[in-house]
């Protein structure tokens, strides 16, 4: 309301974005958070898979490091894997749209559509164990739409961002072609 705060933003080591408050309060994280308990620090990769309510992939998460990953991946947060209690909020967004590398235009633009109100699911998998949870996403009681309204709404974000993603990979496709074009053009000059 017009109050200025002071906060640090800090970048934790699972790439998520934490910022303290010095001087206000916190709401809690916005998305989904999962909370789990490792006996002792897995020697394999841990994943968290969040399914529809079909049991489709919407998105698969992964302990690994975003070493050697392209900065599209290095983008999403990674799946905490210490000895413990580790937790991790989904987004509730859907895979965003292919990006354009260098295209800062269209970068804030890309996010995947938000998973509309209902029943979801969460695997976990460590040392070679499968773990499931089932749970809800429900629609904020202020907002008058109707689970009607939700679908469509969804159905519509995906179209668009499908056809956005078919759009930037034909760009990509257009950019690979000619830088093959100009370094073979290169080649028979020397």
């Amino acid at each position: 309301l017009g109050a200025n705060v002071t906060f640090i933003d800090t970048k934790q080591p699972d790439g998520e974005m934490t910022r303290k408050f010095l001087d206000a309060g916190q709401n809690p994280p916005n998305g989904v958070v999962v909370a789990y308990y490792l006996k002792e620090k897995p020697e394999n990769d841990v994943t968290l898979s969040f399914l529809d309510s079909a049991g489709a992939v919407i998105k698969t998460f992964s302990s690994k490091a975003t070493e050697g990953k392209s900065t599209d991946d290095a983008r999403e947060p990674y799946v905490r894997a210490e000895a413990g209690m580790n937790r991790f909020v989904w987004n509730m967004r859907y895979p965003d749209a292919t990006r354009v590398p260098g295209d800062k235009s269209t970068e804030e633009s890309l996010s995947g559509p938000l998973a509309p109100p209902g029943a979801y699911e969460v695997t976990l998998e460590a040392g070679g164990r499968s773990l499931a949870q089932s749970f809800d996403i429900v629609k904020d009681p202020r907002v008058s739409a109707t689970q009607a309204d939700f679908d469509a709404q969804f159905e519509l974000l995906m179209k668009v961002r499908d056809r956005l993603s078919e759009t930037h990979d034909a760009v990509n496709r257009l950019r690979s072609v000619k830088k093959q074009v100009d370094e073979w053009v290169q080649r028979t000059k020397h």
